[in-house]
């Protein structure tokens, strides 16, 4: 899988897909386990957030220009060959 890096609240725009296809898809099936299974009301409720949480890092995500998406990707790289 790849590295599912978060910086700031912001997903790479790289890991988009492997997002949305993997962690958006199963909170949500968690999400719905929960509701089905009446789970309390505020573990639905955690569980709803978070999946707004993740979409919504998501949606900034794809609005990163390729130019920005790169450059923070970047940043963050050398960043992490510094501290290693």
């Amino acid at each position: 899988m790849q590295n599912l890096v978060v910086t700031e609240g912001q997903p790479k725009k790289s890991a988009v897909p492997v997002v949305k296809a993997h962690m958006c898809a199963s909170h949500q099936r968690s999400l719905e386990a929960a509701r089905v299974h009446n789970e309390p009301v505020g573990q639905v409720v955690a569980r709803a957030l978070e999946l707004a949480q993740i979409r919504g890092a998501l949606q900034r995500a794809e609005e990163l220009s390729d130019d920005v998406a790169s450059a923070r990707e970047n940043m963050h790289d050398r960043r992490d060959d510094q501290t290693t």
